[in-house]
């Protein structure tokens, strides 16, 4: 295996092998490509200064009657990626509020310096996944609420347009939130 170069020797010698209006042999165009990839600035680990954040916790309960399998990743202060894998164990068939405890004081930090207090709760629409052997439609639709505190994560999930949330329905969705404060 040929040493890695710095990009700056490889465009030299780029330079150096492809003559204007001429022909580059195969053997000549092989090793400019295998330098390109070779290069020592594409291959170093990077040293950015992005202060990024990445937080996870799977199988928390809520006493509610739900479990939540989640994921939390972006960059501080400005974006998060938010994935949440919700099972419902228990409804009333229209709305359902679930509080689950976590340990991690981290992701109530990260949240609130993203998510800056709104009049009114950030909603998303979602699917509610069914198994086949509930005599239901395969899917629903219902509104999903998260608020993040010190200690908790709490979904409030909504029946949509006549759907229900239905005992057994699962919930795997992914969201971007970035909630800046507007002057208004």
């Amino acid at each position: 295996m040929a040493t890695p170069k710095p990009k700056a020797e490889i465009i030299q010698n780029i330079d150096a092998t492809i003559i204007p209006n001429g022909n580059i042999k195969a053997k000549d165009t092989n090793a400019i490509l295998k330098n390109i990839l070779d290069c020592i600035e594409l291959n170093e680990k990077s040293q950015s200064n992005v202060d990024t954040f990445d937080l996870s916790g799977t199988n928390l309960q809520a006493t509610q009657g739900a479990g939540l399998d989640y994921s939390f990743r972006g960059i501080k202060s400005f974006f998060a990626n938010v994935t949440l894998h919700l099972q419902i164990k228990e409804s009333n068939g229209l709305s359902a509020v679930y509080k689950f405890n976590h340990q991690n004081s981290a992701i109530f930090e990260i949240y609130r310096k993203i998510v800056v207090p709104k009049e009114a709760p950030l909603d998303f629409l979602v699917t509610l996944n069914r198994k086949p052997e509930q005599g239901a439609p395969p899917s629903g639709i219902a509104t999903l609420n998260i608020r993040v505190t010190n200690q908790s994560i709490i979904i409030t999930l909504s029946a949509y347009h006549g759907d229900k949330i239905m005992n057994g329905d699962t919930v795997f969705t992914s969201f971007t939130l970035h909630c800046p404060g507007f002057n208004q």
